[in-house]
């Protein structure tokens, strides 16, 4: 079986226009992937106007020359496409078309005057990473070399930018690796790394403008192709320095191990281990510790504070029983009512979809009542001026939060 790996390829430029569904003349030698790879490839296409009507010709057919150098089919490279402005569309499906030429003829249609209707004012990056991640998996097959997704951009996220990162980083952490490419003077390449997989020598380029980028396709199938072969088999020297570097991990870990053992036998002869952090308040009825944390961020580095410092999540009130209880000792114990902060983030959102709110520390539907505007709140969070009451709130806005860790 191959190994299953994910790589995400984002070319921030914008849609593709050109009806040509051959191969075009372009630079540098002629590059043709193994036709033995089988390649997920999605491109996410940036749709905002600031492109152009007819730099989106140039794109397409920057995205039909990609097509052409893979050996398409059920068994070898399946591709997708989806495009974003103020949303984020699916356009094709990975298991929508099984053809070379069907594929090139139905990315064509995008060259039509009626696709320029499709154009909007806004970069939704986050929106599109979103819509990516379901593609793949509406379509999933347990033998990969790797999966790409190819994005194109002239210009930052400016629709529900705190996401980006967050959508960026949910995709790699399912072994997406990801390639950015940006098209033009606006591009800032610390923006792109922010996205971006590593080694950013092989997955960050910026090109002048929408010319250069077509003079530049071999140059960036080359690279793709590179990545995809190194995902398959790396090279003997890396070999040699990820096996040494598995020892030195292996040998830190036996040690850790040992020093683990040494002080659970003293906490076994001290007390009864506690699973929850000793900040935290336990509950047993719900098999979780919560806490209040007065320090205010948006939602999103919220929820990654959770993570990064209890290895934790933000919190999910699956009950009423739940949320009655959290309003009581937890808030109470974690001494944060004389803080000054009187809004909490808690892990509702329907940042997936919107309209049906969901808890993103455990993915099941929120069945408490909240109240808010749905068209302007995403995400949700305890308003302590209303007796903590869950409230819809914008996402990038400053509050105070609440993790939670199962235990």
């Amino acid at each position: 079986m191959r190994m299953s790996w994910v790589l995400t390829v984002v070319l921030f430029s914008a849609f593709a226009l050109a009806k040509k569904t051959e191969p075009r003349s372009v630079k540098g030698e002629l590059v043709i992937c193994s036709e033995n790879d089988a390649v997920d490839l999605v491109f996410l296409l940036d749709a905002s106007k600031s492109v152009g009507f007819k730099n989106y010709g140039r794109v397409v057919g920057f995205v039909q020359d990609f097509v052409n150098v893979y050996e398409i089919g059920p068994g070898h490279t399946r591709i997708g496409l989806v495009y974003f402005s103020v949303k984020a569309t699916k356009y094709m499906g990975l298991a929508d078309f099984s053809e070379k030429q069907a594929i090139l003829d139905h990315i064509g249609l995008m060259s039509e005057k009626t696709f320029k209707n499709e154009l909007g004012g806004r970069t939704n990056t986050s929106g599109g990473l979103a819509v990516v991640h379901s593609v793949f998996h509406a379509s999933p097959r347990t033998e990969t070399d790797a999966k790409m997704v190819i994005l194109i951009s002239d210009g930052k996220p400016n629709s529900d930018k705190e996401l980006t990162v967050p959508n960026a980083d949910k995709l790699k952490a399912d072994g997406i690796q990801i390639m950015t490419i940006g098209v033009g003077n606006s591009i800032r390449r610390d923006n792109l790394e922010l996205i971006a997989s590593e080694p950013f020598d092989s997955y960050v380029f910026i090109t002048k403008n929408f010319n250069d980028l077509i003079s530049k396709t071999q140059e960036l199938i080359a690279t793709a192709c590179k990545n995809v072969e190194y995902l398959k088999c790396p090279p003997h020297e890396r070999s040699m320095q990820i096996l040494a570097e598995q020892h030195a991990a292996i040998d830190e870990a036996i040690a850790d191990l040992q020093n683990a053992k040494d002080l659970l036998w003293e906490l076994d002869h001290r007390c009864n281990v506690n699973p929850c952090p000793s900040c935290f308040v336990r509950n047993d009825d719900f098999k979780s510790c919560y806490i209040f944390v007065a320090e205010t961020v948006s939602w999103a580095d919220a929820d990654r504070l959770c993570a990064r410092l209890y290895g934790a999540r933000l919190a999910s009130l699956n009950s009423e029983e739940e949320f009655n209880y959290i309003k009581g000792e937890p808030f109470n114990d974690s001494g944060v009512a004389s803080s000054g902060i009187d809004k909490w983030w808690i892990s509702g959102n329907d940042l997936m979809e919107r309209g049906t709110l969901m808890w993103a520390g455990d993915g099941h539907s929120v069945k408490v009542d909240v109240t808010g505007d749905p068209d302007t709140g995403r995400c949700v969070f305890l308003d302590g001026a209303q007796n903590l009451r869950m409230t819809r709130g914008a996402c990038g806005v400053a509050h105070g939060f609440v993790c939670e860790r199962g235990f």
